[in-house]
């Protein structure tokens, strides 16, 4: 009876492995249009940008980190303390002017 079981098992384990799934469209990569070469129509806004009229940059985001000593919580928990890392502010764009 424990065979029956066991040759069971097995034939349903391989049936269920030797299953293939349909060949993959690659809808992503469709529409993504990434083998298309585009080009800028009105490249002024580019010259003006680099004679100095004004430049974005990135603000990083300010991070801090605290210690959280060792200690025994109102409930009875230890812990046993460690590192925590706190993001104060996010990051954000800034304008530079010359």
């Amino acid at each position: 009876m424990r065979n029956i079981h066991l040759l069971i098992l097995l034939i349903s384990i391989t049936s269920c492995s030797g299953v293939n799934r349909a060949v993959s469209t690659n809808e992503l990569g469709r529409r993504s249009n990434y083998k298309q070469n585009y080009t800028i129509s009105n490249p002024s806004h580019l010259a003006s940008a680099s004679k100095g009229v004004i430049s974005p940059y990135r603000v990083p985001s300010k991070v801090l980190k605290v210690w959280i000593h060792p200690h025994e919580t109102p409930q009875g928990n230890y812990f046993h303390g460690g590192w925590m890392t706190v993001k104060i502010s996010s990051e954000q764009w800034g304008v530079r002017r010359p």
